[in-house]
């Protein structure tokens, strides 16, 4: 099937550069459906249902309604932007590497970046009301910080958030504490009812202080590196020279590095912060963390496996091979080679015959859902079962330790009555 400038093909460049919407599917199609079916009970399934479709939500809508605002209230305070009804407003997807060193590599990325979106008028306008181009690059790193903490900021709060609002609303219905998916394995509450309230509070307090710290903390550090070219910082150095991968992409998609930093910075110890007992701390420690490291990496093998074997024996150009200038081409650094960009495969191929660039984007679409479909299976079945067999086990270990020492307290009555 033809799918290169198809639907399929648009829907795949789509989903590959919203990290976001990727996650929401993920974790609804990989953990929120199959990990509701692996559920020990009815309570559990509705519970991870609805944490997983809260979060699908806020991946597909949250970017399209709050970061439009964001760029258009930054590009505004700072004055770069005096026509919003023209492409000015694109002048926020000239990316970071060009903001990274000097005047002059701005313009020319500017002007760059002006030709490939078709609006070289309009960012001419801007670089003409800056005769010192200086200001208008202090002024773009003003605007991209404002709306990086802003978005950090946003994420963090509504995944901090999700899993309080869900059990609230199972205390509610069910009117039980504890950890749902052990409500039918028998009395295996850790804490009073008493304790556990007076715990929820303290805890929201950390979750909340989890999602704002770092929210100021991470996207500060994160500008101080761009801006200067000439730290001597190893960390800031880094993010000087990587300042690329810190780019929203169409304005609106956050980079993959920092949905990394709101996911493993706030929300995954937020989340473990906010469970009710032992059993689901213990959980939410395993399953969030093999979910990271899954995410993170099982795609990216997937992909690369594949996507080798597709250069190699379909004669399609799909990896990314770029990456691999300047560095040593050796086994480790080619299981590092990601797929090319989607929205970039025809002008990265420009001048190749139209039958490659097709083929390219036939085999870059299929790889891409049988990855994210295969990592789902991965993550939405192996898991849950490996989970809830460690649960069942922890259960028992518990109501042997409890009986014993119901057995022990019992011995203790009768020896004192004596």
């Amino acid at each position: 099937m033809r799918v290169g400038n198809s639907f399929l093909y648009n829907a795949t460049q789509y989903v590959q550069e919203h990290t976001l919407l990727n996650r929401g599917m993920i974790d609804l199609g990989g953990c929120g459906i199959p990990h509701a079916i692996k559920s020990n009970n009815k309570t559990e399934a509705a519970e991870r249902l609805s944490m997983s479709s809260i979060v699908f939500s806020l991946s597909f809508l949250g970017p399209l309604v709050l970061l439009p605002m964001f760029n258009k209230k930054a590009l505004l305070k700072n004055g770069i932007v005096k026509n919003f009804s023209n492409n000015e407003r694109k002048i926020i997807q000239v990316s970071k590497e060009f903001l990274n060193k000097d005047a002059d590599k701005m313009v020319k990325g500017i002007q760059e970046t002006g030709k490939r979106l078709n609006c070289e008028k309009d960012f001419n306008n801007i670089l003409e009301r800056f005769p010192d181009k200086e200001v208008l690059r202090q002024k773009l790193l003003k605007a991209h910080n404002s709306i990086l903490k802003k978005d950090f900021l946003s994420t963090a709060w509504q995944w901090c958030a999700t899993p309080y609002i869900v059990t609230e609303a199972t205390e509610k219905i069910t009117h039980k504490k504890g950890f749902s998916a052990t409500y039918e394995m028998g009395d295996t509450k850790q804490l009073s009812d008493k304790e556990y309230q007076k715990q929820k509070h303290k805890r929201m307090l950390s979750s909340a202080l989890l999602a704002t710290i770092p929210s100021i903390l991470i996207p500060t550090i994160i500008n101080k590196g761009i801006k200067n070219p000439n730290t001597t910082n190893k960390i800031l150095k880094s993010i000087n020279k990587n300042a690329k991968l810190f780019d929203y992409t169409q304005e609106v998609n956050m980079p993959k590095i920092i949905y990394y930093g709101v996911w493993v910075g706030t929300s995954y110890p937020s989340k473990v912060i906010a469970s009710r007992d032992k059993n689901e701390r213990k959980d939410r420690l395993l399953r969030d963390g093999a979910l990271i490291g899954m995410y993170s990496c099982g795609d990216s093998l997937i992909n690369n496996v594949l996507g080798r074997a597709s250069d190699k024996f379909l004669k399609t150009k799909i990896m990314d091979t770029d990456k691999l200038k300047g560095k040593t081409n050796n086994f480790f650094t080619r299981f590092k080679l990601p797929l090319k960009n989607f929205r970039d495969v025809a002008y990265q191929l420009k001048g190749e015959s139209s039958k490659l660039i097709k083929r390219t984007q036939n085999a870059g679409a299929g790889i891409y859902w049988i990855s994210l479909l295969t990592n789902m299976g991965l993550i939405g079945f192996a898991l849950p079962t490996v989970l809830n067999t460690i649960l069942k086990k922890s259960v028992k270990k518990d109501k042997i330790a409890n009986k014993n020492n119901s057995t022990n307290n019992i011995k203790s009555n009768v020896i004192d009555k004596k």
